[in-house]
């Protein structure tokens, strides 16, 4: 069986959404992916062990929030390379952190639903840079 990549299930999602003309409020495809080209991965391999972690955070202004924490091991030392420890690690934070994404944005959109918040509804629904923060 073949794995799809959550991006290409966004993109066809995001096909299918606009074939039906749905247009009610929602998070587009490319917010999210403006947000996720913001992300920063830092890896750190565990003394002693095979086990490397990644961790996605998404610099907003001072602030690095974290998104997802995963990790990578091999069962045998002889199979540890640290490049793809990383390299994999990385992809599955890469693939975590964008789901936490789609739920965290898709609150932050039901709650200005919910206020009649049509500016912030607006932002979410346009691309914007993390790290132009609006002070409340």
């Amino acid at each position: 069986m073949e794995t799809v990549e959550d991006n290409s299930m966004d993109t066809r999602m995001e096909a299918d959404i606009n074939q039906l003309g749905l247009n009610a409020p929602r998070v587009p495809k490319e917010h999210i992916d403006n947000l996720m080209s913001h992300v920063e991965y830092k890896t750190h391999i565990v003394e002693g062990t095979t086990t490397t972690v990644a961790v996605a955070v998404l610099p907003m202004g001072t602030v690095d929030f974290t998104l997802a924490i995963e990790s990578t091991a091999c069962v045998d030392k002889s199979n540890f390379n640290a490049q793809l420890g990383a390299k994999y690690a990385i992809e599955k934070a890469a693939i975590t952190a964008r789901n936490k994404l789609w739920e965290l944005e898709g609150y932050v959109l039901a709650l200005c639903v919910h206020n009649n918040d049509v500016a912030m509804q607006q932002a979410i629904q346009e691309s914007f840079d993390p790290n132009e923060t609006v002070n409340s």
